[in-house]
């Protein structure tokens, strides 16, 4: 075959395997194998005739680990990367403007057969995983110290093997939210564990680009808070069981029929009512509430409004 007439050249390295294998120095070694073999990449693709054609920008190089392929991704910065996410390259090597960003495969089994209804679940946040964690994932400890003694809420350091797994799923599975923190990067296969396992995932992680965002509206299935927010004392705990997210009947006060009626009087438009340019006691522009006349009420202090369309996916 003729490589001139392919839209896209498929390298195949396992740079992730090559990290995950050979990344350790052995003793007396000057150099691991993989950057030996990230080195006789880089030579064996820079000489290439199709390399040189296009500049190496019809190359895709699967990327995923965010440590792989560390030293060479600066010269073969051109490529099409398939990655985690971008936490550890900088933004001319690594972007969303050419690269791909693709899901972790999940660590736990995907739920088979019937679980829990949401309601009865008696955990309201889980959480089971590496507490200590550099960079942005700092803010995992500091939602250890925050949490650890809350009733409702399980938050333990476990492996990510054997009876680790194997716990951490039936937890998952009887669990309202799960907390997705960010780690050393700002990705976590915890995003795609708590999806296998039905339980709704609570983004705690300011840089993460997710998966197919283009296909896929995430803030229908996920909660998303910004990690100042969650580091404030009794935020987080608070925001879930405030029932936003359920309707009652009666509704409750910061329940769903609440949380949808609550930004209305701010963004109906009135026209046709007479305004005084103040907002009255309703909370709507002078006038309009006698026109309109009895409200809905709402607690005394308005509800904080969600902001899901427009990219923004967290409370405003």
């Amino acid at each position: 075959m003729n490589s001139s007439a392919a839209d896209v050249i498929f390298v195949p390295f396992f740079s992730s395997l090559s990290y995950n294998r050979h990344s350790k120095l052995r003793e007396k070694e000057g150099e691991s194998e993989d950057q030996r073999l990230q080195d006789e990449l880089v030579e064996f693709l820079l000489h290439r005739e199709e390399w040189q054609r296009s500049g190496g920008r019809d190359h895709l190089i699967v990327s995923h680990h965010p440590n792989s392929l560390a030293s060479a991704k600066l010269k073969l910065s051109a490529a099409i990367f398939v990655v985690a996410d971008f936490g550890r390259c900088s933004g001319d090597v690594s972007n969303l403007g050419k690269d791909i960003v693709a899901p972790y495969q999940h660590v736990v089994d995907s739920a088979a057969g019937e679980l829990p209804p949401f309601d009865s679940r008696a955990t309201l946040i889980y959480f089971q995983g590496a507490i200590h964690r550099k960079n942005g994932g700092a803010v995992r400890e500091q939602l250890y110290h925050l949490l650890k003694d809350e009733e409702d809420v399980h938050f333990a350091y476990g492996a990510a093997r054997g009876l680790g797994v194997r716990s951490a799923a039936r937890g998952m599975a009887t669990a309202r939210f799960c907390l997705t923190i960010a780690g050393d990067t700002p990705s976590s296969n915890r995003l795609f564990d708590a999806i296998a396992r039905r339980c709704v995932p609570v983004v705690i992680s300011n840089d993460l680009e997710l998966p197919f965002e283009d296909v896929l509206d995430y803030a229908e299935f996920c909660v998303f808070v910004p990690a100042a927010d969650a580091l404030r004392r009794g935020f987080l705990v608070e925001l879930l069981r405030a029932g936003h997210f359920e309707y009652q009947f009666p509704s409750q006060k910061d329940g769903a029929v609440q949380m949808i009626w609550g930004p209305w009087p701010g963004s109906c438009p009135l026209s046709g009512w007479p305004s005084t340019g103040r907002a009255d006691s309703a909370g709507v522009p002078g006038g309009a509430s006698r026109a309109l006349g009895k409200m809905p009420s709402f607690s005394e202090t308005p509800p904080a409004r969600w902001e899901t369309g427009g990219g923004s996916r967290i409370p405003a």
